[in-house]
């Protein structure tokens, strides 16, 4: 990604978030995933994206969003479309924390199992928010992280809460990057 302006673009935009869906939660440790997604959700995500960019142009009276807001506007779309409509571990967390792969104790696969059950359960919304952070950081003096907690908890919210809109996210990024100097 060059800029945010490169999201403009709908062909630019399902390369981007086809190939970091994709990509993002395909590989866990020792372990690998497959995973599908779905085109027609891609562009989905695209107009709602354009469709949030374009609103905030407005309230700002012509305007270009920040990347703060850009960022809200793609995580919005991307959440709202679940673009990842397959995603299949090898081996599935239940056969892993069996014992499935030979050579490997329960407690040499523990992460990697705790890992997958997180991916089987928030595939769209950990790769949807990790792009969304990755494309504000950008733009960031310094470089900011999340751990694994802020995962599961913004995982949480973007899969279960029926009221989310783009300003809430908005705030969500911001405060993020601020807090996380």
């Amino acid at each position: 990604m060059k800029n945010f302006l490169d999201f403009d673009d709908p062909v630019t935009f399902k390369a981007i978030v086809t190939e970091h869906h994709t990509s993002f939660v395909s590989e866990v440790g020792m372990l690998k995933a497959t995973v599908v997604v779905d085109e027609s959700r891609v562009d989905a995500a695209f107009s709602q994206y354009d469709a949030h960019v374009k609103h905030f142009g407005v309230l700002l009276n012509g305007g270009g969003p920040d990347h703060y807001k850009r960022a809200a506007s793609l995580l919005a779309a991307l959440n709202s479309a679940k673009v990842i409509v397959s995603y299949e571990a090898t081996p599935e967390s239940e056969d892993a924390e069996i014992g499935w792969m030979l050579g490997y104790s329960h407690a040499d696969l523990k992460d990697d199992v705790d890992a997958i059950r997180f991916y089987e359960t928030y595939h769209n919304e950990a790769a949807a928010f990790d792009l969304a952070f990755r494309c504000c950081d950008f733009y960031e003096e310094h470089p900011h992280l999340y751990d694994e907690n802020y995962a599961a908890t913004i995982c949480n919210y973007l899969k279960y809460n029926t009221n989310l809109n783009v300003e809430s996210l908005y705030m969500i990024l911001r405060s993020l990057m601020h807090i996380s100097k």
